[in-house]
């Protein structure tokens, strides 16, 4: 996951990284067990797809 470090976001604007690939995973482990033990919102209808480098 990324952002742009200006607003409005142009093709000039740079991106920073905010998440790793490992830290995203890290937060779904998180999040699914969160919901197993029932202190998370169940999953949403569509799902988030990432951007292959």
């Amino acid at each position: 996951m990324s952002v742009y470090d200006t607003y409005p976001a142009s093709e000039l604007s740079e991106t920073i990284v905010v998440f790793t690939e490992d830290g995203i995973d890290n937060l779904q482990r998180i999040i699914n067990v969160r919901r197993e033990m029932g202190d998370a919102p169940p999953k949403p209808a569509a799902t988030i797809k990432r951007r292959e480098p």
